[in-house]
């Protein structure tokens, strides 16, 4: 039980968080397309992408987490468990966890998002040298 809401959060984390990403990277560039920010802005535009996307999907990884939680038998299916949450605990009981989420996977952004810039300009660089035969094979 789970694979649902499980689902739907990592399909909805990534469709937020990787477009928020490419419009902080985009509006950096402005006019120049070959415009990069540097690596601690990087890390910014990524804990913002990533704080974006807990934000919107916290609920649905409340629904994740309960769904496959000790009491997960008491639901019946995602939208059982919504019914429970609400009638029982109120609209916010769906952002509980938020913050110490938030924190952890704001900052795992940024790191990610930062680490995946500096390898793919490893390997652009690496590609470039092995394009003009430099490497000694």
């Amino acid at each position: 039980m789970g694979l649902t809401p499980t689902l739907m959060r990592q399909c909805s984390n990534h469709a937020i968080r990787f477009p928020i990403m490419e419009t902080f990277k985009n509006y950096y560039r402005g006019d120049d397309p070959t415009r990069k920010p540097p690596k601690w802005m990087t890390a910014v535009f990524g804990c913002l992408a990533g704080a974006s996307a807990v934000i919107a999907n916290t609920p649905i990884d409340t629904l994740k987490t309960r769904m496959q939680g000790l009491e997960a038998a008491k639901y019946k299916s995602t939208w059982d468990c919504v019914q429970k949450i609400y009638q029982n605990e109120g609209k916010l009981a769906f952002y509980k966890g938020m913050v110490p989420r938030l924190i952890r996977l704001s900052l795992q952004a940024g790191v990610i998002f930062t680490v995946y810039d500096v390898y793919s300009e490893a390997i652009d660089k690496l590609d470039d040298k092995l394009k003009g035969n430099t490497i000694n094979s």
